[in-house]
């Protein structure tokens, strides 16, 4: 962390000499590549903290392009939701959207193609008889599309079943897992953020106050595209969700006032 704050303190007063420098060594590069152009790919930025997408790619946009090539960032979706940012696109450049996979409709009904889609991507990393496909297809829908959270719920599928001293994948497995992550988002969820996300599971909408920016970057909420732009509470919080909901205290209807009848005097 010092190391960081001590680069931070010497590179940031001296960023246009160390664009200049950048370009230098891009245009000495690009001469020895007959030709031919430079693509600069930078992934993870979308696992920083909303605070450092904001400050790059808001407060800093035009920095990033300076270097005299072609580059590719990775931002939070959450950035690309919150209303700073449409007004810094322009300047660096076109967006595209990578979506979760929509293994559940809007409606909550399972996606057969997507479903058979992503085992097949399993397949290519974990040899399915490791796991029936009826547990595969569980961990999948538990997803609720994100890679990374599919691999993370195998993931731990695999360790639990070699500390049960198993050689496959079972249904108690993947259940304990998926309880472990569950509980990953529930030590941070409020009851300002359920109240947000029981809004956000009936309208299949979000808005952009912070609270809500800070759920989508949390992937408590998650982005689909169909012909639509859609929203949903992540399949794994939904349980939560739905415990919270019954924690609440129930409103008693309030009796109707009694109407009062006029006569007319005789």
């Amino acid at each position: 962390m010092e190391s960081k704050t001590q680069v931070r303190e010497v590179l940031e007063p001296r960023l246009t000499d160390l664009v200049e420098i950048t370009n230098a060594i891009l245009d000495e590069v690009r001469l020895a590549l007959s030709g031919k152009d430079i693509l600069i790919i930078i992934d993870d930025i979308e696992k920083a903290p909303l605070s450092i997408g904001r400050n790059l790619f808001v407060e800093n946009a035009s920095v990033l392009t300076q270097p005299r090539c072609k580059i590719i960032y990775t931002l939070p979706i959450a950035l690309y939701c919150s209303h700073e940012f449409p007004g810094t696109i322009t300047s660096i450049g076109t967006p595209y959207i990578l979506p979760n996979f929509h293994v559940l409709s809007p409606q909550g009904r399972k996606d057969p193609a997507t479903i058979r889609q992503l085992s097949e991507m399993v397949a290519k990393r974990l040899d399915p008889a490791l796991i029936d496909s009826a547990h595969l297809e569980k961990a999948i829908v538990n997803s609720g599309g994100v890679t990374r959270d599919l691999m993370r719920v195998l993931r731990a599928g695999c360790t639990i079943a070699l500390t049960k001293g198993g050689d496959r994948i079972l249904e108690p497995d993947v259940e304990e897992s998926l309880a472990e992550i569950r509980n990953q988002y529930n030590r941070f969820l409020t009851d300002e953020h359920f109240a947000i996300l029981a809004k956000v599971a009936n309208r299949k909408a979000a808005g952009g106050s912070q609270n809500e920016l800070d759920l989508i970057h949390a992937l408590a909420i998650l982005e689909y595209l169909n012909k639509e732009q859609w929203v949903d509470v992540h399949p794994m919080v939904k349980p939560l969700l739905e415990a919270w909901v019954k924690r609440q205290p129930k409103q008693t209807p309030r009796p109707a006032k009694k109407g009062r009848s006029l006569r007319k005097r005789p």
